[in-house]
This record gives C-alpha cells, sequence and structure tokens, in this order.
C-alpha cells in the first residue's frame, strides 16, 4: 500500500450546463488529507469520499494534481494537489 498526503480545494462555480461553468475562487478544505491506495493514483471512491460526494466523477490531471468534474455535466469540483508520498 502506498501512502500519500494532499491538500484538497473545492471550487465555488458560477454558470450552468448551457453556457458553461466558470471556477470563481476555491476554498482549502483540507491539507493534510491522508490516502492509502494501491497505485499511484487515488481511485474514484477515494477521491469522492475527500470531497464528500457521492456522484460519479471525471477526473484529469497527473499524479500530483487531480482535476475533478462532476460526470453527467461537468461542473468543476474542485482539486487535490499532492503534498507528499510517504510510502
Amino acid at each position: 500500500m502506498k501512502t500519500s498526503v494532499w491538500e484538497v480545494w473545492e471550487y465555488e462555480v458560477w454558470g450552468n450546463e448551457e453556457e458553461g461553468w466558470t471556477v470563481n475562487d476555491r476554498f482549502c478544505i483540507d491539507r493534510t488529507y491522508t490516502i492509502r491506495s494501491r497505485g499511484d493514483f487515488p481511485s474514484d471512491y477515494q477521491i469522492r469520499k475527500a470531497f464528500g460526494v457521492g456522484f460519479r466523477i471525471e477526473t484529469d490531471g497527473d499524479d500530483t494534481i487531480i482535476h475533478v468534474d462532476r460526470a453527467r455535466d461537468g461542473l468543476p469540483i474542485g482539486e487535490m494537489l499532492l503534498n507528499q508520498d510517504v510510502e
């Protein structure tokens, strides 16, 4: 198992699905969110848990930053930034 520590940032979003979304601001909801995962990337379940959402998500990014959107309409939810790998 791999342990990593993430900053979790939630977006304040304006707009709608038809006209598009605009990220107005972001707020840090946790600076030391710890995740134990089997690989280099947290699972969708672990990411949904970090944001406290139950709906399907889409993710984009790499092993140091993860952008999270709601799957059904592309609403930006937030991002996770890797603080450190603990191993």
